[in-house]
């Protein structure tokens, strides 16, 4: 089908094992990286991290956004889940990594004088590293994911398994 339930589906399936070995990597790796950040979140929400752990931190930043989130995303979580044989709960979880731990990747755009002497001949230039904790579990499943379909532009999205949407886009117009 040309939804993207299904493309989250076939995606589950294709690499199953993978995102099932993937999960139990992280929740050690987020307790630390959410117990390092404590001390620049609001008190009420350090406390909740520190009382209830990263994976609570984690759904609840999938509650408060989920009314923003497009349902394309909700729908691919879903088919992810369902392909890989998982709860869709790690799935979701595991997106809510950039929101709820404020990821920050070295980013730069450039064009006109900055890539007119290029290939790019004064088109937009676009970089995002994904760098923003080389100690992160996932960076070990890095993953270029295209989407092609009839009904939406086409993307490519460099980024880690099970991770739907990018964190970066831009339009050549």
């Amino acid at each position: 089908g040309d939804n993207a339930y299904d493309y989250g589906f076939a995606y589950g399936q294709l690499f199953a094992q993978e995102i099932k070995d993937l999960y139990p990597l992280m929740l050690p790796w987020l307790d630390k990286r959410l117990m390092m950040a404590v001390k620049w979140l609001p008190k009420w929400l350090a406390d909740f991290i520190v009382k209830y752990g990263a994976w609570a931190a984690l759904s609840y930043t999938y509650d408060v956004t989920v009314k923003h989130t497009p349902q394309q995303y909700i729908d691919e979580m879903n088919g992810i889940a369902a392909g890989a044989d998982i709860d869709v709960w790690y799935v979701r979880n595991v997106n809510m990594l950039p929101q709820t731990t404020r990821a920050a990747c070295t980013i730069i755009g450039a064009n006109g004088k900055a890539t007119e002497k290029g290939s790019n001949g004064g088109n937009i230039a676009h970089l995002r590293a994904l760098d923003f904790d080389p100690t992160a579990p996932m960076v070990i499943d890095a993953a270029v994911t295209i989407y092609h379909t009839q009904n939406t532009p086409q993307v490519m999205n460099f980024g880690w398994l099970s991770m739907v949407g990018v964190l970066t886009g831009l339009d050549r117009k």
